[in-house]
């Protein structure tokens, strides 16, 4: 077996936000990378039919005798952020509550040194953000968020001009100011809940937008969370959300 196809999930998935016209699993017959095919190429079709039988499978395989390399990008302000491979984001928290110490810098010296030891070790993005977001952390005012993060960000720009930068930030009025600071990446743990305007900002602004899961807020999200199929509510949910992201004219 070149790979395993589990058919309950696509009938678990019947009835949901948005059910698969068809589901693609691709293999790639390459130990060394699974973004890239040498030897055979296998397509797997699901589509769903109103006949007897339900489901149809048609298997395409095409054999590639040349090595090719899938690339995705996110375009920064005029700069390509390449996402060849996995890559790190380094995380800075302007805050004196963050649930990791380790992240707490809230000097200009701790900012460049842990910003310096991050690029160093490898990291691609350094993530600044204004306010604790830990389950049952109170809310601060925009005002006191922009105060935070965008002298951080001026300073690592400065340093590193270079370097990707994301806000994160649910405050439309920050991430305006933050980009404009020097910020590349729009980092959104309410993916648009929390501030109507976000999106809309985030697709005028012209950059990458990061959206995220949470039921609730930061102060209720812990309140007895539950699923009945995290997996499927969790996929519908970025479904949805993908859609309304275009909608409003976000590109990345």
């Amino acid at each position: 077996d070149a790979f395993g196809f589990n058919v309950n999930l696509i009938h678990n998935r019947y009835g949901s936000v948005h059910p698969p016209g068809c589901t693609i699993v691709c293999c790639f017959i390459d130990k060394n990378s699974f973004t890239r095919f040498n030897n055979l190429f296998i397509l797997l079709i699901g589509i769903h039919v109103s006949f007897r039988k339900g489901w149809f499978f048609y298997l395409c395989c095409s054999f590639k005798n040349s090595r090719k390399q899938l690339m995705y990008t996110l375009n920064c302000k005029g700069r390509l952020l390449v996402l060849e491979k996995p890559i790190v984001m380094g995380i800075l928290n302007i805050t004196p509550d963050s649930f990791y110490t380790g992240s707490r810098v809230e000097t200009e010296t701790t900012i460049l040194q842990k910003a310096v030891q991050m690029l160093d070790e490898g990291a691609a993005i350094l993530d600044i953000g204004g306010q604790s977001t830990r389950p049952g952390s109170n809310r601060i005012s925009a005002d006191e968020e922009s105060e935070r993060v965008l002298p951080a960000i001026q300073l690592i720009k400065q340093q590193f001009p270079h370097c990707f930068i994301s806000i994160d930030t649910y405050h439309a009025s920050v991430a305006k100011q933050a980009v404009k600071a020097g910020a590349d990446i729009i980092n959104d743990i309410s993916a648009g809940a929390m501030d109507e305007a976000m999106l809309a900002t985030a697709a005028s602004l012209q950059v990458p937008y990061i959206a995220m899961h949470m039921k609730g807020t930061p102060d209720t999200m812990q309140n007895n969370p539950s699923y009945e199929n995290v997996t499927r509510e969790v996929l519908d949910y970025f479904i949805k959300k993908t859609e309304e992201c275009k909608a409003a004219g976000i590109k990345d």
